[in-house]
């Protein structure tokens, strides 16, 4: 499911040679002794979650979330360590439709250069999965402090995001 997908992804962000990826990942079909089983587990337990995620969507939160995003100046997606890949993710999936969007995936740099152009014509979307990283609570709470729009993807309700954000999305992993 998701939890060992991103158990992996740490793993491989972590490892500096390509081959040396393809050769973990054969490794762990191996272990398994049946890759076809391994991958629709993993695949079945991504549904599952899907499907949770599905049935307890607000679809009008969803839509004052996509209405802010088309109508804003500038749309910018922290989320950061393994969530980077998420944030990356949606911004290439929104860039066609949406091309003020950016993803901000660096601790340092890219995100501080990027929140010091928040305004209140944005929308800032964090997204904190398993564990939140201070910088994107900073980050939430910093766009809010400048009145822009601002969006939580949580997996919890506990997740501190959720205090900074005007919209959010609580999604099953």
């Amino acid at each position: 499911g998701f939890f060992e997908l991103k158990e992996l992804l740490k793993q491989e962000v972590q490892l500096t040679r390509v081959d040396s990826v393809f050769t973990g990942m054969i490794q762990e079909v191996k272990s398994q002794g049946n890759p076809q089983k391994v991958a629709q587990d993993a695949i079945l337990g991504d549904i599952m979650m899907l499907q949770k995620t599905y049935e307890t969507m607000e679809f009008d939160v969803m839509e004052k979330i996509a209405r802010a995003i088309i109508g804003s100046n500038h749309t910018y997606i922290v989320g950061l360590a393994h969530i980077g890949l998420v944030a990356r993710y949606m911004e290439r999936i929104c860039r066609s439709a949406v091309p003020q969007i950016h993803a901000s995936t660096e601790y340092h740099g890219e995100l501080f250069l990027n929140m010091d152009h928040f305004s209140e014509k944005d929308v800032v979307v964090g997204i904190c999965l398993d564990k939140c990283q201070n910088q994107t609570i900073d980050a939430l709470k910093f766009a809010k402090e400048r009145n822009a729009t601002t969006v939580a993807i949580v997996d919890s309700n506990l997740s501190p995001l959720l205090e900074h954000s005007d919209l959010s999305i609580l999604i099953n992993s």
